[in-house]
């Protein structure tokens, strides 16, 4: 059985955390490990504010401002530890924008990818998720562009025939074209490497959908706190049948105990009352056999005078 006083104190903390969450924009991002999910928060911000290394560098949430009440946030890869998963899951259920990184190096979209993609549309709530969702491929630098074209519309025609989902917004980019426009010192190349990067497309597409997210915030998160809130009502009635139940059986418990109790006194008071009887019996004919063994003593007596 649950602890009632710790489901009302996690109630009563996701209430304040999505308080904190209708005053503040999340992008977040997911997708595997080593897919540029990292890198591409970069890009983004136009700053290196997360780690990015081959092996698992992200293992909590980290979240930098990007503009105003506008937040990115930066989650573990999935699939890689049940513990990152679950860090990862926690924040996507605040989420007003999630931005599904893949590398096409590794061909088009893992089965466990859609599997993660679906349990993220429920943990959202699939009407919002698929209207806050978009997915990026990355290393755009290592294909060609019909290549990747391909492999993008093959990732959409996945996600419609798994999810019977309307067309999901696609971008392909290159963070490290972004990063060589950051470098260039020539404002001609520094402007052609920036254009071919994708992230300014992307960034155009954020901002244009900030003010519609903002609109909606307050109601998004009074409607995922309800829902939080009847999860909670279901726990804590599960908790009252629970303890009904075993109430219930501590009473017939104890009934059949008390039945049992009495049964035995009963017992214990018909066997007093035989053996009393028996020991009545067993005095009336230990008094007979005394009488007759003192007549035989008479008679012993009488008859040793008679012989003497």
């Amino acid at each position: 059985m649950e602890n009632i006083q710790k489901i009302g104190e996690e109630l009563s903390a996701m209430r304040q955390d999505m308080i904190a969450a209708s005053e503040r924009i999340y992008i977040v991002n997911a997708g595997r490990m080593n897919h540029g999910k990292s890198s591409l928060l970069n890009s983004i911000l136009g700053r290196k504010a997360f780690r990015v290394a081959d092996i698992r560098e992200t293992r909590v949430n980290q979240e930098e401002p990007y503009k105003d009440d506008v937040f990115l946030v930066d989650t573990p890869g999935l699939d890689a530890d049940a513990t990152d998963d679950g860090e990862a899951f926690s924040v996507y259920k605040k989420a007003n924008f999630i931005i599904f990184v893949h590398n096409p190096k590794i061909g088009e979209f893992h089965r466990s990818e859609l599997q993660n993609i679906g349990r993220m549309a429920k943990a959202v709530g699939e009407d919002y998720f698929w209207r806050h969702f978009a997915f990026v491929l990355t290393f755009q630098e290592e294909f060609e562009e019909e290549e990747l074209s391909v492999i993008g519309q093959s990732m959409k025609a996945a996600i419609k025939e798994e999810f019977q989902a309307d067309e999901v917004p696609l971008f392909i980019v290159s963070n490290v074209r972004y990063e060589r426009s950051q470098q260039e010192s020539d404002s001609r190349k520094k402007q052609a490497f920036l254009e071919k990067s994708g992230i300014p497309q992307l960034r155009e597409f954020l901002q244009e959908h900030l003010a519609v997210w903002r609109d909606e915030n307050l109601a998004l998160q009074k409607a995922r706190f309800e829902k939080c809130k009847a999860k909670a009502i279901d726990r804590l009635a599960k908790e009252r049948d629970e303890i009904t139940g075993v109430l219930r059986q501590n009473r017939v418990d104890f009934q059949e105990k008390t039945a049992a109790i009495e049964r035995a006194f009963q017992q214990a008071c018909s066997n007093i009352i035989d053996y009393k009887t028996q020991l009545e019996n067993e005095e009336a004919t230990v008094a007979q056999l005394g009488e007759e063994a003192r007549q035989l003593q008479e008679q012993w007596k009488q008859e040793r005078e008679d012989w003497g």
